[in-house]
């Protein structure tokens, strides 16, 4: 259990595995701000955010692999806010959101892939206002409870694929 304060700012980690599978973050803050992960693997599986921050605030993931499996985000803040993916995957398949706030604002996706599948979104606020998508795909068409507005992007934006709109297949 996470109650507290843990900063790692500005760490290099490369060829290696950073692993937080299963940690509860209650009311602490878990801060990875310009960190860079090079060539590395990066566990946070099955974790819960009921409370405070998980940050990956202007991080750099270069041909990484992140996951957030089974993770539930249940509180909190959680942000990828000028993150760099270049070559990274970044899997939440079966994520749940519900009540937090996602930013993945202004982040770079470059040749690399994020992939949502059987994520549930109820009640969470996630943003991509101002990511790039460069050669990338944020997969979103499993994901349930999600579309433009709950995303805060344009239909067909590039990069961002999303579930087919209900009202405009019955019309």
């Amino acid at each position: 259990m996470i109650d507290c304060d843990v900063p790692f700012f500005g760490v290099r980690l490369s060829a290696g595995t950073l692993t937080f599978s299963s940690a509860h973050i209650v009311s602490g803050n878990v801060w990875f701000h310009n960190t860079e992960f090079s060539a590395c693997e990066v566990i946070l599986s099955n974790m819960e955010l009921i409370g405070g921050e998980l940050s990956f605030h202007g991080a750099t993931f270069s041909g990484s692999v992140i996951w957030l499996v089974g993770t539930q985000f249940r509180g909190g803040e959680v942000s990828f806010g000028h993150a760099d993916f270049s070559g990274a995957e970044v899997w939440f398949a079966s994520a749940q959101f519900g009540g937090s706030k996602v930013w993945f604002d202004h982040a770079r996706f470059l040749n690399g892939k994020a992939c949502f599948g059987a994520s549930m979104f109820n009640g969470s606020d996630v943003t991509f206002e101002g990511a790039r998508f460069e050669g990338c795909d944020v997969d979103l068409r499993t994901a349930s409870g999600v579309g433009p507005r709950l995303v805060q992007t344009a239909p067909g934006a590039p990069g961002v694929l999303l579930p087919p709109d209900p009202d405009q297949q019955s019309a």
